[in-house]
């Protein structure tokens, strides 16, 4: 008769608690091991899996003691070290689990699953570089490893390297179609990557293999908000709360689409919510701030920004938004230095133009240096900053300027520019370089640093307050042009008016940009504006493109003279304008233009408006010749279109127009 002590029995009673712990019943597991160890006090292998069955149970620390006893006894044992890794990341202690899974992998190397154990460890300490490593090294020992494949997506993500984690997740998919996680990583990295509709289909259909998943319903939200369908947003973040109440992001991305939506006070509550939730929710504070500067309520944005910057002191848009409600409130000497952020991977587009020349933020005395001086945002920026071209020069040095295509022919003339270029053309050489909205930070650095020019501004101007060395205009329209264009409206007012008296001529522009993120506040429909526009004027139409809406507008009202189509860059724009008595406009290229030449302009102003407008000034120490309309209300046009026809209705046209 066999011992009790017989290793085949000892083995078979340990090959069965291996079972039933694959099997997910630990506490059975347990007693077979506590059998053999109440045979065989030493027994490894017997410890080891009473350990794993601890862990299983919840006991990680009693797990450990066990896998030491275990290691003590078989110190070679790389799936020893591998369980009390496991065991140690139970605990939260993912340096200790590192170096078990190390030791694990050094032993044995041929084990895609210590390879994989060691990138979770290493993912844990967000160590991304090396955890890719271990997963990939688990992948080339085996390739269809979905847990490896998901994790690598999930660590690709965390790099950046998006299009490589959607790669990662469709192999995934291949092997594992109905795994709903992986679909609603796939739907983030889509969304991303810009493939909208992709990245909602996905997470769709990871709420379909998991309805009651807060974090797919989240996703589904994220993809219609990309996809501007708003109100679904609100709803499918609401279906994510339903199951989640206190998922923060929800609540904080609930409240960004509300704030699309107009429904700002909503938005805030959503935002107070995800706070209460979690006070160092860095965007939850940050996207609170972002509506309270849309409501003009600057302090307390501020404090939004700074407490989402508490939370997260690299937060690159909450330092950019910062900046623009410092700016806003004229408060230049805090608002320019942080308006560098915006050169953040985050925040710049991905058409930022990369240098290896040295950036000059005034630091350095310019004598004898040539300096390229680009364009980096829209054409009215362009058209606002290059005034320091000449003042540049005046410090010694020589100015290469580099402006878009349209900006090209208008600013052949400019003062202080000693070559201009167009953006895609071949730079030369230049020993610095500076972007034009880098300028009034640059400048009152260089004349803080050398006394240039005095006492700094007040204003980040070049010329301090507008009643100090104002220089009325630095930008002039080409006189053969201007002689053309005024033929062309001469021919245009006999054909379309009847009245022996010339009548003050208007230009117009009522819409910028559809792809500027705050058009929708900014412009106006043209059915609207007329509204207000008194008869005594002739106004001329210098809206480039107009909408279907507008157009249609503009074909009911023959008698406004449409030239906007027929401009082909901004000098003709220049040369047009100079033939008008005056200019009513959004915030667009054009009231830059109006204002850089010195030219009398009304300009349109939402009610929070961009930095350089300010808040509650009717003028603009930048343009001299601009009177300021600004709503009182949001999105409500009608006062600043009512003083805006009372203005009108006195003007007088001009008799040194030519005609």
């Amino acid at each position: 008769m066999r011992s009790k002590t017989d290793l085949p029995e000892v083995s078979q009673q340990l090959a069965q608690a291996g079972r039933l712990l694959a099997q997910g019943h630990p506490d059975a597991a347990a007693a077979w091991c506590e059998s053999v160890l109440s045979q065989q006090a030493d027994n490894a292998d017997a410890l080891h899996l009473l350990g794993v069955a601890a862990l299983q149970q919840g006991q990680a620390q009693r797990a450990i003691s066990l896998m030491d006893r275990a290691l003590a006894l078989q110190p070679e044992r790389a799936d020893f070290y591998a369980n009390r890794g496991l065991a140690w990341q139970a605990l939260e202690d993912a340096a200790r689990a590192v170096q078990d899974f190390d030791r694990a992998v050094a032993l044995d190397p041929a084990s895609s699953t210590a390879h994989f154990n060691q990138g979770v460890a290493r993912h844990q300490q967000r160590a991304y570089d090396l955890a890719l490593a271990s997963y990939e090294t688990a992948l080339a020992l085996e390739p269809n490893f979905v847990p490896a494949l998901i994790n690598s997506g999930a660590v690709l993500q965390k790099l950046d390297q998006w299009s490589a984690a959607l790669q990662r997740y469709d192999q995934a998919l291949a092997l594992a179609p109905d795994n709903a996680d992986v679909h609603s990583n796939r739907s983030v990295a889509l969304g991303v990557l810009g493939q909208y509709d992709a990245a909602l289909a996905s997470a769709q259909r990871a709420v379909a293999l998991q309805p009651t998943s807060a974090q797919h319903h989240y996703n589904v939200g994220n993809a219609l908000r990309d996809l501007h369908q708003n109100e679904d947003a609100v709803a499918a973040y609401d279906r994510a709360l339903a199951s989640q109440a206190d998922y923060v992001r929800a609540h904080s991305n609930r409240g960004v689409v509300l704030q699309k939506l107009g429904r700002l006070g909503h938005a805030i509550v959503s935002y107070d919510r995800a706070i209460a939730l979690d006070n160092k929710a860095a965007h939850a504070h940050y996207n609170r701030g972002t509506v309270l500067h849309e409501l003009q309520q600057l302090d307390a944005a501020l404090g939004s920004y700074d407490r989402a910057l508490q939370a997260q002191p690299d937060y690159p848009e909450a330092h950019w938004n910062k900046s623009l409600a410092l700016l806003l409130a004229g408060n230049f000497s805090q608002g320019l230095p942080l308006y560098e952020w915006r050169w953040h991977p985050r925040n710049r587009g991905p058409s930022a133009a990369v240098f290896t020349q040295a950036l000059w933020l005034g630091s350095t005395a310019l004598a004898g240096k040539t300096l390229l001086l680009h364009a980096e945002q829209g054409l009215g920026d362009t058209l606002m900053f290059c005034r320091y071209a000449d003042l540049l020069r005046s410090w010694g040095a020589r100015v290469l300027l580099e402006v878009p295509q349209p900006l090209h022919r208008l600013l052949r003339g400019l003062d202080g520019v000693d070559q201009l270029l167009v953006q895609g053309q071949t730079r030369g050489d230049f020993d610095l370089h500076c972007p034009l909205l880098s300028l009034p930070l640059a400048v009152e650095t260089y004349r803080a640093s050398t006394g240039s020019d005095g006492q700094a501004a007040t204003l980040a101007t070049p010329f301090g307050t507008p009643d100090k060395n104002a220089k009325l205009a630095y930008l002039a329209a080409d006189q053969g042009l201007r002689s053309t264009w005024n033929a062309t409206l001469t021919k245009l007012e006999n054909a379309h008016t009847q009245s022996p008296v010339p009548r003050p001529r208007v230009g117009i522009v009522w819409r910028g940009s559809s792809t500027h993120a705050n058009d929708h506040n900014r412009s106006l429909p043209l059915a609207e504006l007329l509204l207000h526009l008194p008869p005594s004027c002739q106004y001329v139409a210098l809206q480039k493109e107009p909408t279907p809406d507008d157009a249609a507008t503009l074909q009911a009202n023959p008698h406004i003279l449409q030239l906007g189509p027929e401009l082909n860059d901004f000098a003709d724009t220049a040369a047009l304008l100079a033939c008008l008595d005056h200019v009513v406009c959004v915030d667009t290229a054009v009231a830059h233009l109006a204002g850089a030449m010195g030219l009398t302009a009304s300009l349109l102003l939402p009610f929070t408006p961009d930095w350089r407008w300010q808040l509650g000034r009717t003028d603009s120490p930048w343009y001299p010749t601009l009177r300021l309309y600004r709503q009182q209300q949001r999105l409500q046009w009608g006062a600043p279109l009512q003083a805006l026809a009372k203005d009108l209705g006195a003007m007088r046209a001009n008799p040194r127009a030519p005609r």
